[in-house]
């Protein structure tokens, strides 16, 4: 292990701070608050950087809390999107009057997919809800803070303090933080009060949204509704490591996967790991999920004789926060490496794009050094225009998409990646790994071994691997 690497010393406090967060928050005698704990799980990483902070000195330059909470703890991220739904919605509340005779679900934040595709097998007639509507600040204002709530972050600011700083004389009292819990506790209550009375079909899909969870726990505290909860993505395929933070399992009665390995991965995850409820699963696929025939279909192409060695490096989304889901990954640094890539390939005679992530595609535009090719199209409708395929990161919810076609893939790796052995072996069987180190506080890759790791993947395109992930 790397000595005194930021991200994986991020990673040491943040296990710390969540054993602690568990200990208080998530104790099932008190229903109100175990809910709250299990939705505000991403107050965790916002802890854990102000504890990052207080730890080193050195570590005030690693850390900008507003990067921890502008996006998905902000409300005013959402604000313009929140205006332009409330009339679509409105119209859908009126359609649904003239479906009084099916049965109605309501969609929790959006569709996709996935989501549309799972309602008209199960003859669903939806109707969409945005719970941000709700989040008008008189309104939040108006809830209070019970002596019961206060009482549990004292303890929990208590062990964060015996914990981290257990020779200090001062008592840290991190008081920005307590605004946060505070903030969010009032728009739980909210949403409690909301829901009170509710007793209708929920799905949703997006409970990587913070807003979103607090609904969802808002409502499984009430009782009277339920909760579906659709896969985002195609993490059934990569099978990789839920994410706690994320992950809407916690937060469901039903929970919707594409695979029914998946979903046993999931009850491993919620038992062995924490030890938390199980809800009901169920496993659905739709045709374009990694249909066995369109796959068979799709690999029984032949590559294109006339081959321009076009690659498409799928970039990382810059961040100045750690990345905590692929924490071998300095998020602020990234692009540095991605350069060198993008030089390296050009030496080695390769014609080279770059696809940005959608959330980052003005930032990344002014960092990555190929401008001409520089793409924001969506994957999908792009990445069979290329020869070969590079991803920058494992958890990226393209990759799984890339594995259904028959491209050529490499992806650069490093020797802790969250994936299980068996994953990790039928990876090496479809992917090309292009091995880092950690080198000055980055990633760093082997610039001799690149383009003949480029090209071995082309030797890769292994059916029988990608049958063996998604069955």
């Amino acid at each position: 292990m790397v000595k005194n690497y930021p991200p994986f010393e991020f990673n040491k406090t943040y296990k710390k701070t969540l054993k602690i967060y568990f200990e208080i928050f998530l104790k099932k005698k008190n229903k109100k608050i175990y809910w709250f704990g299990i939705a505000s799980l991403p107050l965790v990483t916002l802890t854990t950087a102000f504890i990052f902070i207080k730890l080193n000195k050195k570590n005030k330059k690693l850390i900008n809390i507003n990067d921890y909470t502008k996006r998905h703890l902000s409300i005013n991220y959402f604000q313009r999107m929140i205006n332009n739904i409330k009339v679509k919605n409105f119209v859908y509340k009126i359609i649904s009057f003239l479906f009084f005779f099916k049965k109605k679900v309501t969609v929790i934040y959006s569709t996709n997919t996935y989501t549309n595709s799972y309602c008209k097998n199960q003859n669903l007639f939806k109707i969409k809800y945005n719970p941000l509507e709700s989040l008008d600040a008189n309104e939040i204002s108006k809830y209070y803070i019970d002596h019961t709530f206060d009482k549990f972050f004292r303890k929990y600011l208590i062990k964060i303090n015996e914990v981290f700083f257990p020779n200090s004389k001062k008592f840290y009292k991190f008081t920005e933080l307590e605004q946060y819990f505070h903030k969010f506790y009032k728009i739980y209550l909210l949403y409690v009060n909301e829901t009170k009375n509710l007793k209708k079909l929920f799905i949703t899909s997006y409970s990587g949204i913070f807003f979103i969870r607090l609904f969802m726990g808002a409502i499984q505290f009430n009782k009277k509704s339920k909760i579906i909860n659709l896969t985002h993505g195609d993490v059934e395929v990569l099978n990789q490591e839920p994410d706690i933070v994320a992950d809407g399992v916690t937060l469901c009665n039903l929970q919707i996967s594409k695979t029914i390995k998946y979903n046993i991965k999931l009850k491993k995850f919620l038992l062995k790991k924490y030890h938390l409820d199980i809800p009901k699963f169920f496993s659905y696929r739709h045709k374009n999920n990694f249909n066995l025939k369109s796959l068979t279909n799709e690999y029984s192409k032949n590559f294109d004789k006339k081959a321009r060695n076009k690659v498409l490096i799928v970039g990382y989304p810059i961040s100045n926060k750690f990345d905590l889901t692929a924490n071998h990954i300095y998020p602020s640094k990234m692009f540095i490496i991605e350069n060198k890539l993008i030089k390296s390939l050009k030496k080695s005679s390769f014609q080279v794009f770059y696809k940005s992530h959608p959330d980052t595609n003005k930032e990344m535009k002014k960092k990555i050094i190929e401008k001409r090719n520089f793409l924001t199209e969506r994957f999908e409708d792009i990445c069979e225009e290329f020869d070969y395929l590079i991803f920058t990161y494992h958890r990226s919810t393209t990759l799984g998409y890339a594995l259904s076609k028959k491209i050529p893939i490499s992806l650069l790796t490093y020797k802790t990646l969250d994936l299980e052995k068996k994953t990790y072996q039928l990876f090496k069987k479809r992917i090309s790994f292009i091995n880092c180190e950690i080198y000055k506080n980055n990633l760093a890759f082997n610039e001799k071994l690149l383009k003949k790791k480029v090209i071995e993947s082309k030797k890769l395109v292994n059916l029988e691997a990608v049958k063996k992930l998604i069955l």
